[in-house]
C-alpha cells in the first residue's frame, strides 16, 4: 500500500471516532438552544398579550375622559325660572304709602 492510501485510512478511522461523540455534542447543544428559543418565544408571545391589553384599556380611559363632561351638560331646564333679585310686588306696595 503506498502512503497515501495508510494516510486516507487512518483519516477515515480518525473520523469514525471523533464523529460521533461531536455530533452527539452538537444535537445536544442545539437540543438546549431549541429549548431556549421555545421558551423566549412563549415569553414573547405572552407579552405581546399584555401589551395588547394595555392598548385596549388605554383606549378606553382616552374615551371615557373625553365622556366624562357630558353628564354636566344635560340639567333639565326648568320651564318658568324665578327671576333674581327683589320682588316687584314688594317695591309697588312701599311706593303705595
Amino acid at each position: 500500500m503506498s502512503e497515501k492510501c495508510k494516510m486516507d485510512i487512518m483519516r477515515k478511522q480518525r473520523k469514525k471516532n471523533t464523529l460521533p461523540e461531536s455530533k452527539d455534542q452538537r444535537i445536544t447543544e442545539l437540543e438546549e438552544q431549541l429549548v431556549q428559543a421555545l421558551a423566549t418565544i412563549q415569553r414573547l408571545q405572552k407579552l405581546q398579550k399584555e401589551v395588547e391589553r394595555l392598548q385596549a384599556e388605554v383606549e378606553e380611559l382616552k374615551r371615557a375622559g373625553k365622556r366624562q363632561a357630558a353628564p354636566f351638560a344635560r340639567r333639565k331646564l326648568v320651564e318658568h325660572p324665578k327671576k333674581s333679585g327683589a320682588k316687584q310686588a314688594l317695591y309697588s306696595l312701599e311706593h303705595m304709602f
